[in-house]
C-alpha cells in the first residue's frame, strides 16, 4: 500500500521511533524510505540555515548532520533496503511537505512532540489531558493530503516497530474524512488478513437531553451503519463492531484500543480554523497554501497518548463537498430501514 515513505526527525544522535516504524513499513512493502532532518537554528526566525535552500549545496553543518544520521541509522539498514537520508532547510512542516511532494510519497511518518499547551479557547481548554502533537505533526497533517502516521511517545516496542498491523481500529463518525480513513483501514487489513475494528462514539446521554429510548435508538442506528460498512471488508478480514459513549472521545478510543491490543488506530482529521488556534508562523504557512485549519482535539490527544501508532487521513476539499460515496449511501439505507422506534433528535 505504501511505496514511498517520508519520515522526519529532529535528532541526529538517537534512533527515533517514527523512523524505525517507517523503515519497517517500507521493508515489508518493498518500498523506499526517506529520512528527512531539518536542522534547528539557535536564532528565532533563522530556521534551518545549516541546510540548503533550493539549488544550494549542504553547508559544513549540514554535512555534519547527515554524517551523524548515517552513523545513527547505518547499522539498522539491511541488504535490499532502499533508505535515503536527506537534510533540508526551512520550517519543519513545510520541509516535510515539500519533500513528500518531490518524492511522490504516499505516507508520511512523524513523531508527536511539544509541551501540549493549547490556547484557552472555550471547549478546547476543557480537556483533562491537554496534550498536543507539536507544530511539525500538526502542520503536516493540516497541509498534506496523503496519510500521516503519528508515532507518539507511549508507543510500545512491538508490532508497530515491525511494521505489522494485524489489528486495525477505524474510528467512524460517518464524515468524509472518516470515509477515507475507512478505505485506508480496509486496504491495510486486506494486506495483513487481520482484524478490523469499526468504532463509533456516541455522546454521553445526560437527562433530560436524551431519554433512554432515544439513546438506545441512536445506538441501534450506529451499529447498523457500522455493519453495512463492515460488509465491504476484503475477503479473509475479520470485522468487529463497537459503539461506546462518553464525554471524552480520545479516552474511549484509547481504552478500546488497549482492550483489543490494537496495532494501529485510523482516524479522519477534523479540522477547524487555524487563524484562532495555530501558531502564527504555521497559520501563515497554511494560509499561503489555501489551508486555514487546525487538527481536531481527538486526533491530537490520541496521537499523543495512544500506545500504538495513529494513521490520520484527511479528506481533501472536494471530498468534503461532494456527497459521501461509501458512507452517505449506506447511511441513508439505515435511515430508511424500520427500527421499531421513532427517531427523536436531542434537544438543542
Amino acid at each position: 500500500m505504501f511505496g514511498k515513505i517520508v519520515s522526519a526527525t529532529e535528532r541526529v544522535d538517537v534512533v527515533a521511533p517514527q523512523v524505525l516504524t517507517a523503515m519497517e513499513i517500507a521493508r515489508r512493502s518493498g518500498g523506499r524510505c526517506f529520512l528527512l532532518h531539518v536542522p534547528e537554528s539557535p536564532v528565532d526566525g533563522d530556521v534551518g540555515k545549516a541546510a540548503p535552500g533550493p539549488g544550494e549545496e549542504l553547508s559544513a553543518a549540514g554535512r555534519e548532520a547527515k554524517r551523524q544520521l548515517e552513523n545513527t541509522y547505518g547499522g539498522l539498514v539491511r541488504p535490499g533496503d532502499r533508505f535515503e537520508i536527506l537534510v533540508s532547510g526551512g520550517r519543519p512542516w513545510e520541509a516535510v511537505g515539500s519533500c513528500a511532494g518531490e518524492k511522490g510519497a504516499d505516507l508520511i511518518v512523524v513523531g508527536a512532540h511539544g509541551s501540549g499547551e493549547v490556547p484557552s479557547h472555550g471547549k478546547r481548554a476543557a480537556d483533562l489531558s491537554g496534550a498536543g502533537l507539536g507544530s511539525t505533526a500538526q502542520g503536516v497533517i493540516m497541509g498534506e493530503h496523503c496519510p500521516v502516521m503519528v508515532v507518539g511517545p507511549h508507543v510500545a516496542r512491538g508490532a508497530a516497530f515491525r511494521g505489522e498491523f494485524g489489528r486495525i481500529m477505524v474510528c467512524m463518525d460517518f464524515s468524509p474524512s472518516c470515509e477515507r480513513a475507512l478505505v485506508a483501514g480496509r486496504e491495510l487489513a486486506g494486506e495483513t488478513g487481520g482484524t478490523l475494528y469499526l468504532f463509533n462514539m456516541l455522546p454521553t446521554a445526560p437527562w433530560p437531553k436524551y431519554d433512554r429510548e432515544t439513546y438506545r435508538s441512536m445506538d441501534r442506528r450506529s451499529r447498523k451503519r457500522l455493519e453495512l460498512l463492515g460488509g465491504a471488508a476484503p475477503p479473509g478480514v475479520s470485522v468487529e463492531y463497537a459503539v461506546r459513549s462518553g464525554a471524552w472521545p480520545h479516552l474511549s478510543i484509547m481504552e478500546f484500543a488497549s482492550e483489543k491490543g490494537v496495532d494501529l488506530i485510523v482516524m479522519g482529521s477534523h479540522t477547524k480554523a487555524a487563524v484562532e488556534y495555530g501558531p502564527p508562523s504555521l497559520s501563515e504557512h497554511l494560509a499561503e497554501r489555501g489551508c486555514r485549519w487546525y487538527v481536531g482535539s481527538a486526533v491530537e490527544k490520541v496521537g499523543r497518548g495512544a500506545r500504538c501508532p495513529l494513521l490520520v487521513v484527511t479528506a481533501p476539499p472536494a471530498a468534503a463537498d461532494r456527497h459521501s460515496r461509501l458512507v452517505g449511501e449506506e447511511g441513508r439505507r439505515v435511515e430508511s430501514a424500520p427500527s421499531g422506534t421513532p427517531e427523536r433528535r436531542p434537544e438543542s
